[in-house]
């Protein structure tokens, strides 16, 4: 399949077939040797956004989580 190079101000253009499949909006394009080679770039979901972490209740994993409990004083600890 051959493709044409077109110029649109100051920019080189590159047309996709349609017979080539499109997975991404955005490519990473880099030269290998004589070879131009086009990478879809990965995105990455932002975890905060999901509705798992919008419903996280952090109060209350610190109340049941052990590990953050109170200790009681052994010995001649102080307390403050």
């Amino acid at each position: 399949m051959v493709v044409k190079v077109r110029t649109v101000g100051n920019s080189t253009t590159l047309t996709v077939p349609v017979g080539i499949k499109v997975s991404s909006d955005e490519y990473q394009v880099s030269n290998e040797g004589d070879k131009i080679v086009f990478a879809p770039v990965e995105k990455h979901t932002n975890i905060f956004e999901t509705a798992e972490w919008q419903d996280y209740d952090y109060q209350k994993d610190v109340a049941e989580d052990p590990a953050l409990q109170p200790v009681k004083p052994v010995g001649r600890e102080l307390q403050d």
